[in-house]
């Protein structure tokens, strides 16, 4: 009898220690969802802006192709704005994809590449807008 009350004891002191450390795994898990939910929900708002940033470019480029249509320079620089343009969509839309699948190694390799391309894109209209003034 003593025995039975020592196993049921240890077995009930192990479930206890069970149970308890799968409700503090819940409750982590519970937390790790909410802020990857709440990450995904500012990412989605961010992603959302992006595009109607973008919406707002290509209506701009149109606009100042329509303006300048005659120019050859500026056509020029139109051109690669255009192209800039292109790849930043890409990777956009690339970005939406691995939010869509969750993958966010990739994601955050392909912000990198957003980020230096646009960097480098501010860099080159800023030398451009410099030679630009200089020929005035």
């Amino acid at each position: 009898m003593a025995l039975f009350l020592s196993t049921y004891a240890n077995l009930k002191a192990s479930i206890d220690k069970y149970y308890d450390v799968n409700i503090a795994h819940r409750d982590q898990t519970d937390k790790l969802v909410e802020a990857s939910i709440s990450s995904l929900d500012k990412s989605s708002t961010t992603i959302s802006d992006l595009y109607k940033g973008l919406n707002i470019i290509t209506e701009l480029i149109k606009e100042i192709n329509d303006t300048v249509k005659d120019d050859p320079v500026i056509n020029k620089k139109i051109s690669e704005a255009t192209e800039s343009f292109i790849k930043i969509s890409i990777y956009i839309t690339e970005v939406l994809s691995l939010v869509k699948g969750f993958n966010f190694s990739d994601l955050q390799s392909y912000v990198n590449a957003l980020h230096a391309h646009a960097l480098k894109q501010d860099e080159e209209l800023a030398a451009w807008a410099k030679s630009s003034t200089n020929m005035a």
